[in-house]
C-alpha cells in the first residue's frame, strides 16, 4: 500500500474508500490490512475493472461479494466469481447488470434458489432462460420473473393465476394497461384469510405506483380508502392526469398531498393553493414544485422529520 495512505488513521482511509476520487488513489488500497476499507473499495463506483479484478481474488468473502456487485467490474471477473463456493457471492453475481448471457445461464441452474433468483431478475437473462425460470419451483424465483422488465407478455399473464406473483407483476414497468386492469378487477373478490388480504394492499399499492396504470384504475384507487395510509398512493405515479392531482389535492391525507405538490404534472394554480397548506411538509413541496407561480419566500425550511 502506498506510503502515505498507509499512515492514515483507519477511519480517514475508510471515508476515502467511500470518495467519488481519483481511481488510482482508489488503487493503492487495494491491499489495506483492514477489510472494511477493502470492501468499501469494492463498493465504490469510481473503483477500476482492474483494482476489482484483484479484490475478486480477496481472501474474505464480503470483499469479494462487494466486487461481484460493482458495475465497473469486467464480464470475465465476473464470470470467474459465478464459479464461487459462497453462494452469497455467486448471488451478487447474478444482480450484476454486466453478468453476460453465459454465466447467466449458469446461475439459472444454481442449486441455491436465491442465486437462480438473482438470476431471474436480471434484465439481461435470456428470455428462454425467463420462460424456464417462469416455471421453477421456489416461488422467490417466480416472483423475480414477473418483476424482470424484458419477461415476455405471455409468460406474465401465466404468472398472474398465482396471487403471490401479483405484486411483482403490478411492479414491473412494462406490465401492459390491460393486465393491471386486470389485476384492478380481482379487488373485490372477499379475503379469505389476513395474508391473502395483504396480498391485495400490496398488489394496490403497487398499482397505484405503476405509470402503466390506466387512468380509469388511478381514479379507483384514488378512492380505496384502505390505501390512505400509504405514503402518496396516486399523487405519486408519474402519469397521473392534471385533473386527478387537483382532485387529490384535497385529499384528508396530507402524504398525499405532499406527493401532488411535489408532482412536475400539478397545474400552477394547485400548487399556489398547496404553498398556504396547513402541513410544513406539503409548503415545502409546493414552494420547490417548478410549476409554483408563487415566489419562494426567503425563510423557506424543509420541515422537521
Amino acid at each position: 500500500m502506498d506510503e502515505f495512505l498507509s499512515g492514515l488513521p483507519l477511519w480517514d482511509r475508510r471515508v476515502l474508500c467511500e470518495a467519488r476520487v481519483d481511481p488510482r488513489l482508489l488503487e493503492a488500497l487495494v491491499d489495506d490490512p483492514d477489510i472494511g476499507v477493502r470492501t468499501e473499495l469494492a463498493n465504490n463506483g469510481n473503483t477500476s475493472a482492474v483494482t476489482l479484478e484483484r479484490l475478486a481474488a480477496d481472501p474474505e468473502q464480503d470483499v469479494r461479494a462487494a466486487a461481484a456487485s460493482n458495475p465497473n467490474i469486467a464480464a470475465d471477473t465476473l464470470s470467474g466469481l459465478a464459479e464461487e463456493s459462497r453462494s452469497v457471492v455467486r448471488l451478487r453475481v447474478g444482480w450484476n447488470p454486466n453478468a453476460s448471457a453465459g454465466v447467466l445461464r449458469r446461475l439459472a441452474a444454481d442449486p441455491d434458489p436465491g442465486v437462480r433468483a438473482a438470476a431471474a431478475a436480471n434484465p439481461n437473462t435470456p428470455v428462454s432462460l425467463l420462460e424456464r425460470l417462469a416455471d421453477d419451483p421456489e416461488p422467490d424465483v417466480r416472483r423475480s420473473v414477473a418483476g424482470n422488465r424484458s419477461t415476455p407478455i405471455p409468460v406474465l399473464a401465466a404468472l398472474a393465476n398465482d396471487s403471490s406473483n401479483q405484486h411483482s407483476i403490478a411492479q414491473n414497468p412494462n406490465t401492459p394497461a390491460e393486465m393491471l386492469n386486470r389485476l384492478a378487477e380481482d379487488w373485490d373478490t372477499p379475503a379469505e384469510a389476513a395474508g391473502q388480504f395483504a396480498d391485495d394492499w400490496a398488489t394496490r399499492l403497487a398499482v397505484a405506483h405503476n405509470p402503466n396504470t390506466p387512468i380509469a384504475v388511478l381514479e379507483q384507487l384514488a378512492g380505496d380508502t384502505s390505501l390512505k395510509s400509504c405514503t402518496g398512493v396516486v399523487g405519486a405515479n408519474p402519469a397521473a392526469p392534471a385533473h386527478l392531482l387537483a382532485e387529490l389535492a384535497r385529499s384528508d391525507c396530507y402524504h398525499e398531498r405532499v406527493a401532488v405538490a411535489d408532482h412536475p404534472h400539478t397545474p400552477a394554480n394547485v400548487v399556489a393553493q398547496l404553498t398556504q397548506d396547513p402541513r410544513p411538509e406539503v409548503q415545502w413541496a409546493a414552494h420547490h414544485n417548478p410549476n409554483n407561480p408563487i415566489p419562494k419566500p426567503p425563510r423557506v425550511y424543509p420541515p422537521d422529520t
